[in-house]
């Protein structure tokens, strides 16, 4: 099937961010992925997650602090997991939600290119945050080494700012992939809240 691109949003965040909701929630993030690995290991014989990422949760006692300290490569491993976590957590305020369509990444191939030849760095970066990946360390592309996913996320101004853009530049050559962030923009308008998405 190849890699599609998903829209998601927290439903009962009172407003908290990804990166909000890791810090809250990594002590309860740890013990769910250190069982998840032991069960993996026990009834499957297979890891679970990479071996870097379950080093580093044993040498990372908290984030509260030292967030933006940690490298890059363990952020990103760390809230890619969380999002899984967030899946099979039974806590109200991790519940997401899908916004939007869920299609393949090939459908915004032209639309790559038209936001691109726009010629506007403003556009084009928050537009690949979408399509590409966002760290939630200092805003680089989603690290994505050995993995064959990417997660990235908008907040509400930027969420508008990209709408701008993209009414700003429509043409005959917006092609499908901007037609697919809008329908997701659009969803996220009345809800007020950070758009996460994953490309997987």
């Amino acid at each position: 099937m190849g890699c599609r691109i998903n829209y998601y949003c927290f439903v009962n965040g009172g407003g908290k961010t990804l990166k909000e909701m890791i810090v809250d929630h990594y002590q309860s993030f740890k013990e769910w992925h250190s069982k998840t690995a032991a069960n993996c290991l026990a009834e499957f014989g297979e890891e679970f997650g990479s071996a870097y990422l379950r080093e580093k949760l044993l040498y990372v006692p908290e984030l509260s602090n030292n967030f933006y300290l940690e490298e890059q490569q363990f952020i990103d491993e760390l809230t890619y997991q969380f999002i899984d976590y967030c899946d099979s957590a039974d806590i109200p305020e991790l519940e997401t939600s899908f916004v939007g369509p869920s299609v393949n990444v090939i459908n915004y191939r032209e639309s790559d290119d038209w936001a691109m030849q726009a010629g506007n760095s403003d556009f084009w970066e928050l537009w690949r945050y979408l399509t590409i990946g966002r760290s939630l360390k200092g805003n680089a592309i989603f690290a994505k080494q050995n993995l064959d996913y990417s997660i990235g996320f908008l907040s509400c101004s930027e969420q508008k700012k990209l709408k701008s853009f993209i009414e700003m530049y429509a043409g005959d050559s917006i092609g499908n992939g901007a037609e697919l962030v809008l329908q997701a923009l659009d969803e996220m308008a009345e809800k007020e809240v950070e758009l996460i998405t994953t490309v997987e």
